[in-house]
């Protein structure tokens, strides 16, 4: 059975979509936004959007009974490859078990003018 699932802290979806979904023990994340919960506003600059990006997969992860220990694969969208060293910069620091695999795909343009977007798989322990 596949679970709908969100979290509060973080910002609506703009469309149809779920924030997270589960089948059986593995999460999949929607591609997250860098948009501030309380102001939907986006940050300047490449390491304050990631930053966000990343609070708000935390919050999907942890609201949903898993964490970035438990992410086995990572999809970032962005839209200037040179960007991706500064992004990888502040994405290393919340892995601490060693890194999930991951895919860069360059994109010409997101929603809300983001340079980024990432998207995770992550299993969910039992308890």
């Amino acid at each position: 059975m596949i679970k709908r699932l969100t979290s509060t802290h973080i910002p609506a979806p703009l469309g149809s979509y779920a924030a997270a979904t589960q089948i059986g023990s593995v999460l999949f994340t929607s591609g997250q936004l860098p948009l501030s919960p309380e102001s939907k506003a986006v940050p300047e600059g490449i390491i304050a959007q990631t930053k966000q990006v990343m609070t708000n997969l935390n919050h999907i992860l942890v609201d949903n009974g898993t964490s970035f220990d438990h992410v086995a694969k990572t999809t970032v969208y962005i839209n200037d490859l040179k960007l991706l060293a500064s992004f990888d910069q502040v994405y290393r620091t919340y892995f601490h078990d060693g890194y999930p695999a991951r895919t860069a795909v360059l994109v010409s343009e997101l929603p809300a003018q983001a340079l980024l977007e990432v998207d995770m798989v992550a299993e969910v322990p039992e308890d």
